[in-house]
């Protein structure tokens, strides 16, 4: 993992080279198996609405934690637990406000974006949160990138890379755009959502 860290405007860091080759296997094992089996992928996991009365969000996910009884029969919660090493993001000597950082819960959130997908920019009602993103390669959309609103910063999403940042700070995802002959073939954007908080 290559880690790049920010503290201006805020604290975040970027991680790139999250998952070995061995483990991406793994991984798209269970992302294949999703679109095989689309209804995993359709739960209404935000049907909430913006001030102007427009879906907050298009896209597709389920929270994964909801779809194995436990948590060690997913490839993904399992491999995504290298984000809770000590001293990341949990007690992270990075970034001195995530120094005593000590979360208690997570919940691990599978979005995929085709086109026309996208997030209005939100909040999340978390300490941190960290959002990977994976696509096949070679990579058949445009846009999907990460954006915090009050910043006017974009994160030009990279493969296999991941953002922790602290979940209330405004953020989104641009609009997907793809050629007709790649739409609904899980060639889009696929990102993990996870959420940290405190009981």
């Amino acid at each position: 993992m290559n880690i790049h860290v920010n503290t201006d405007p805020f604290p975040f860091l970027i991680i790139e080279d999250l998952y070995t080759e061995d483990e991406l296997t793994l991984i798209w094992q269970e992302l294949d198996y999703y679109q095989s089996n689309s209804y995993i992928l359709n739960a209404n996991t935000n049907p909430s609405l913006s001030e102007d009365g427009k879906e907050r969000t298009k896209k597709q996910g389920n929270f994964v934690d909801n779809v194995f009884q436990k948590r060690e029969y997913s490839n993904i919660l399992c491999l995504s637990r290298k984000l809770f090493q000590p001293g990341l993001i949990v007690n992270s000597d990075h970034i001195k406000e995530w120094k005593y950082l000590r979360p208690d819960i997570d919940h691990s959130l599978l979005s995929y974006y085709d086109d026309g997908a996208y997030y209005l920019p939100h909040h999340d009602n978390t300490v941190v949160s960290i959002i990977s993103w994976l696509w096949k390669e070679p990579k058949r959309f445009e846009g999907g990138d990460f954006v915090f609103e009050d910043y006017k910063l974009t994160i030009n999403c990279k493969h296999n890379s991941a953002v922790a940042f602290p979940g209330t700070t405004l953020h989104g995802v641009t609009p997907i755009t793809m050629e007709d002959q790649y739409k609904d073939e899980g060639l889009g954007r696929y990102s993990l959502s996870h959420f940290l908080n405190f009981v």
